[in-house]
Parts: C-alpha cells; structure tokens; sequence
C-alpha cells in the first residue's frame, strides 16, 4: 500500500520523528515540484505515516540510531539512521533567523549548523522545505532554577530542644 502525501496539519500538535526521504529525493538530482521530502513517524524506525513536501516542528531534538549510524559508515550504504523530534506547529507561527542544519553520515556522527560547523543539541524550532532542513534558535540554553541555600545541619541542631 502506498503513503500518501499528506499535509502537516493532520499532525498538527502531536509529537513525532521526521526524516529526509533518501529514496523519493536523490541526493544531487534536480528538485521536481511539490516533491515528498520528508517522512512522518510516531517513532523512531517505526511506520511512515505520511510523506511530507513540508513542515515545521517546535522543541526539536535530533537523534541518531548509533547501530544504524555504524553500519551506514561500515558499508557505505544508504538508509534512515537519524530523525528530528518535535512537535507539529503551523509553520506560519515560526519566527526567527533561519540558520541551515544537516547531517552527513559518512562526515560526522552529529546533526551540525552549517557554517559554523557546530553541532545540534537542540532547537525551538526545525522547519523542513525545500529538501532542506532550518532551525530557529538553535542550542539555546535552557534556564534552570537557582540551586537552594544549602542549610546547615548544625544550625537546625542548636534549634532542637529536648
């Protein structure tokens, strides 16, 4: 049975994987028009639910199948060892500086910014078009609550009363 082409808002607030179609979109050859880059799932290695020409993911986080990954590099061959997962927004709503990610098997074991070559952690937002992946915000630092006063054992001590 074939998978359809479907549109990103079917997924609209769901948290899924999405991955560059290596068998519908070559490497090198030329873009035909509304060609299905890109490939939905509920998890990773799991059913394509949809092929997708675009879409646009929030709190985005690369993974790496590293089996996958070790095989790819051993035998030169082509297939899925890496997705991005995020959850599904309206593409309009995404806002920001664009910067290029990607990720090359046979160069790196990460996603990486081009230009800056720095690896992906993590992002606000990914947005997939053009056979191309974007992040919005890339790496940013996460604010974390203020470690607590620590309070001395022997302070509560002298407060005790027998």
């Amino acid at each position: 049975m074939a998978i359809p082409l479907k549109s990103w808002q079917e997924f609209k607030g769901e948290r899924v994987y999405v991955a560059y179609n290596l068998h519908a979109c070559r490497v090198g050859s030329t873009p035909k028009p509304g060609e299905a880059c890109f490939t939905l799932r509920y998890k990773p290695g799991g059913k394509v639910q949809a092929h997708l020409t675009e879409i646009s993911l929030a709190d985005i986080t690369p993974k790496i199948l590293p089996g996958t990954l070790q095989a790819i590099q051993r035998k030169g061959s082509r297939q899925v060892c890496c997705y991005i997962e995020g959850t599904v927004v309206n593409p309009q709503h995404v806002k920001g500086r664009k910067v290029q990610a990607s990720f090359n098997p046979f160069e790196g074991e990460t996603f990486y910014l081009k230009g800056t070559e720095a690896d992906l952690v993590h992002a606000d937002y990914a947005i997939f078009e053009n056979r191309t992946m974007f992040v919005v915000r890339p790496n940013r630092k996460v604010a974390r609550a203020p470690n607590p006063t620590p309070v001395s054992t022997s302070n509560l001590v002298s407060r005790l009363k027998f």
